[in-house]
C-alpha cells in the first residue's frame, strides 16, 4: 500500500495498452480464463481432501474455516479503503479497487488445500502438479481481472501478500478464548459498518484515474447508458478544449451508443488530436477515462486543442451508434 503512489506509473502504462488492445471479445475472454482458474482450484480440491482432508476432519473445517474468515477480512479490505478501478471514471464517487476478492480468494482457497496436500503422504510428483496449480490459479486470476479492467497491476501483490499473510498467521486468532474471538469479530463488524456507511472514514489510495480537480467539480453519477439514442446522428463528434503550453496528455470520457441492447454495446473509435491520430480503441457501453499521450508539440501547437472521434466499426448487436 505505501508503495502504490510509486507504482501508478507502471499501471498506467499497462492501461493505455491494454485500451489499444482491447477488443469487443476481451471481456469474454477475460471470463473464460476465470473458468480456468476455477478448474484448477477443483483440482487442488480434490488432490487435497483425498490425500489428507477426508481423513482427517478437523484439519479440513480448519480449512475452510481460514479461507472463509479471510473471504470476510478481504471484503472488510475493499470496504476500508477507497480506490478507483481501472473501468471507473475520476468522478465515481464508490471505489473498492484493493484489494482484489477474486484474487485474495483464489489465494486463499489455493494456499488452505496445499497446506493439506503438504501435510499428506502424496508422492512428490502430486505436490509438484499442485504447486503448479497453486501458482497458475494465482495468475490466472490476477491476469483475468487486469484483462478484464477490474484491478490495477498494482491491486495483484498487495491482494496476493494479504491472503498470505492471513493464510499463515490466522491461527493468533485461534488462540485467545472464545470471548476473545467473539471480541474482535464484533470490532470487526463494527468497522465494516462505520466504512461502509461513512465513506469520509475510509482510507484513500491513489490510482492512474484520479483526478481530484474533476471529483470535486462533479456531483453526477456515470450511470446513464440507458438514454435514447439518436441512430441518425453523425458518428463524427469534435471537442474543443482549451491549450496549455505544458500539456502532455489528454483525457477523455467515452461510452458507446446503441440502438438495441444500450447495456451490451460495443465499438470501434478513432480519435484525431490536432492532426495526430491515435491507434484505434474499443470502447463498450460502460464509461471509458480514455488516455492519450500525443507526441511532443501535438498539444503545444496551438492555444486549442481538438479531439474528433470518426465513424467506427459497427456494434455487437445494432450496427447503428
Amino acid at each position: 500500500m505505501a508503495a502504490m503512489p510509486w507504482l501508478l506509473w507502471a499501471d498506467e502504462i499497462v492501461y493505455r495498452w491494454l485500451q489499444f488492445h482491447r477488443t469487443c471479445a476481451t471481456p469474454r475472454q477475460a471470463d473464460e480464463l476465470q473458468l480456468v482458474v476455477v478448474g484448477l482450484l477443483a483440482v487442488l480440491v480434490v488432490i487435497a481432501m483425498l490425500a489428507r482432508g477426508l481423513r482427517h476432519p478437523a484439519e479440513l473445517a480448519a480449512a475452510v474455516t481460514s479461507v472463509a474468515a479471510g473471504a470476510a477480512v478481504g471484503e472488510l479490505l475493499k470496504t476500508a479503503f477507497e480506490r478507483l478501478r481501472p473501468r471507473a471514471l475520476p468522478i465515481t464517487t464508490g471505489a473498492n479497487s484493493f484489494p482484489s476478492g477474486h484474487v485474495m480468494n483464489t489465494t486463499l482457497i489455493a494456499i488452505a488445500a496445499y497446506v493439506l496436500i503438504r501435510r499428506s503422504t502424496a508422492p512428490r510428483w502430486l505436490r509438484a502438479l499442485a504447486c503448479t496449480c497453486v501458482v497458475a490459479s494465482i495468475c490466472g486470476q490476477a491476469a483475468a481481472r487486469v484483462l478484464h479492467g477490474s484491478h490495477w497491476v498494482s491491486d495483484i501483490p498487495g491482494s496476493v501478500l494479504v491472503a498470505l499473510a492471513w493464510s499463515f498467521g490466522a491461527g493468533v486468532f485461534v488462540r485467545p478464548s472464545l470471548r476473545g474471538r467473539l471480541v474482535v469479530a464484533a470490532v470487526a463488524a463494527v468497522a465494516f459498518a462505520v466504512v461502509y456507511h461513512v465513506p469520509a472514514a475510509r482510507l484513500s489510495l491513489p490510482s492512474a484515474v484520479d483526478d481530484a480537480a474533476l471529483r470535486s467539480a462533479t456531483v453526477a453519477g456515470e450511470d446513464d447508458s440507458t438514454s435514447p439514442v439518436d441512430v441518425d446522428a453523425s458518428p463524427e463528434r469534435q471537442l474543443t478544449v482549451p491549450g496549455t503550453p505544458v500539456g502532455t496528455a489528454l483525457r477523455i470520457a467515452l461510452q458507446a451508443r446503441c440502438a438495441e441492447h444500450p447495456r451490451d454495446c460495443c465499438a470501434s473509435v478513432s480519435v484525431t488530436v490536432n492532426g495526430w491520430e491515435a491507434p484505434p480503441l474499443t470502447i463498450s457501453s460502460a464509461w471509458h477515462d480514455v488516455h492519450l499521450a500525443p507526441p511532443r508539440g501535438v498539444l503545444e501547437a496551438t492555444a486549442r486543442g481538438s479531439a474528433s472521434r470518426s465513424p467506427a466499426s459497427a456494434a455487437l448487436d445494432d450496427p447503428r451508434r
